[in-house]
């Protein structure tokens, strides 16, 4: 006698895919919204291909003082004193894609020279300039 086995298919439920639209940033974005949009992404492949879509120099240099550590901050640690500015915006701010190339300031090697309470005014004012409340 022969046994027949009989199987039933598999089934899966798998959710169906929603189309999303691909979020496209206006030309020139902030460097928040840029890194806002890269956390939201799910994926480290399209963390990078985002990285690497709004990539420019101001997005490199902030990237390389957070993450290389051989980079040293001039800059004590804490809570930075300064109050955002309440002027409306457009009037007197600028961003850190205007601003990126005073970074050297802040960290060892880049302008020793400056002393330390010069630095820290600096970097003050230019936190002062991009922020808004």
């Amino acid at each position: 006698m022969k046994t027949i086995m009989t199987t039933t298919p598999k089934t899966t439920t798998r959710k169906p895919r929603t189309s999303k639209a691909k979020v496209k940033l206006p030309p020139n974005p902030f460097l928040h919204e840029i890194l806002e949009l890269v956390s939201e992404q799910k994926t480290k492949v399209k963390k990078i291909e985002i990285l690497q879509e709004y990539r420019d120099d101001s997005l490199t240099a902030v990237l390389i003082w957070n993450f290389d550590e051989s980079i040293e901050s001039a800059l004590p640690e804490g809570q930075v004193p300064y109050k955002p500015n309440e002027v409306p915006v457009g009037t007197d701010h600028t961003s850190l894609r205007r601003e990126w190339k005073q970074l050297y300031h802040f960290v060892k090697g880049g302008n020793d020279k400056l002393n330390n309470l010069r630095r820290e005014s600096m970097f003050v004012q230019m936190l002062t300039l991009i922020s808004h409340s």
